[in-house]
C-alpha cells in the first residue's frame, strides 16, 4: 500500500511541475537536440525549426516496433541460454535463432536510421 501511494504522489507531482512551470526555451531545446539527436514525434517542431526532416522512424509505430525486436532478441537470448543448460535443448536451439533473427532486423533498423540522419 505505501509503495502504491508513493507511485501516486510522486505521479502528481511530476504532473504538477509540468503543468505549472514555464516551457523551456526553444535555443535550449534546439542545442539540446543538437546534440543528442532524440527520437520520437515531440521533436518535430524542434526539427522544422532546424529545416530537418524529422528522421524515418521518428514517428511512435517504428519506436514501437523497435521496442518489439529488442525484447523479442533479449528474451530469446536469456531463455534460450537457459534451455541450452538445462534442457530441452531444441528450444534453446530455437529461441537462439530467434535472438539472431530479431537481433539482426533491429541492428538493420538502427544502421538505415543513423545512415537517414547523416
Amino acid at each position: 500500500m505505501a509503495q502504491r501511494m508513493l507511485a501516486t504522489r510522486s505521479e502528481r507531482d511530476s504532473m504538477l511541475a509540468t503543468l505549472l512551470t514555464r516551457p523551456t526555451p526553444r535555443d535550449v531545446l534546439v542545442g539540446f537536440f543538437t546534440k543528442v539527436k532524440p527520437r520520437g514525434p515531440g521533436w518535430k517542431p524542434v526539427t522544422q525549426a532546424l529545416g530537418q526532416p524529422a528522421g524515418r522512424w521518428s514517428d511512435l509505430s517504428g519506436m514501437a516496433l523497435n521496442f518489439v525486436l529488442g525484447c523479442a532478441m533479449l528474451y530469446s537470448a536469456i531463455i534460450g541460454i537457459g534451455r541450452l543448460i538445462l534442457g530441452p535443448r531444441y528450444i534453446g536451439v530455437l529461441l537462439m535463432i530467434g535472438f539472431a533473427v530479431s537481433g539482426a532486423l533491429l541492428l538493420g533498423r538502427i544502421n538505415r536510421e543513423l545512415k537517414d540522419t547523416e
